[in-house]
């Protein structure tokens, strides 16, 4: 699948800006685990269709205005590492900073994401200084 992987993370990410959830959801294994920092109040692992749109449900109540940009696809076959830049408010300012996320293709679908970023620069963006979430 080395090749065919990149674009349909590409779409997704394309879909995501444009809020359209329903091809967001496409690109996605119906038992796919999504992973975020668990010390982020939205962080932690989340399954399934149901579970991937339950965290895209929290999102709006902690950053307004998020944009999910990528930059970089890194692509090695089944396992994608994209460089992107992710932007929005949170209650104690703007956020703007590069995350990488890792995918894990399966059958031409997203199986996995993880999510990894400056969470304590995040924590103060929402409010909430490291260790205290």
């Amino acid at each position: 699948m080395s090749g065919e992987n990149v674009p349909v993370l590409r779409d997704a990410y394309d879909a995501f800006a444009r809020q359209d959830v329903a091809a967001v959801m496409a690109a996605f294994d119906e038992g796919i685990e999504w992973r975020v920092p668990e010390s982020l109040p939205f962080g932690g692992t989340y399954r399934g269709h149901g579970g991937v749109g339950e965290f895209f449900g929290t999102l709006p109540s902690h950053l307004s205005d998020l944009s999910v940009e990528p930059k970089e696809f890194i692509d090695g076959g089944d396992t994608i590492v994209v460089l992107v830049r992710v932007a929005g408010t949170g209650a104690a300012g703007p956020l703007d900073q590069t995350h990488v996320h890792l995918w894990r293709m399966r059958g031409g679908k997203a199986a996995s994401f993880t999510e990894f970023g400056d969470t304590a620069r995040t924590l103060a963006v929402l409010g909430q200084p490291a260790g205290t979430a």
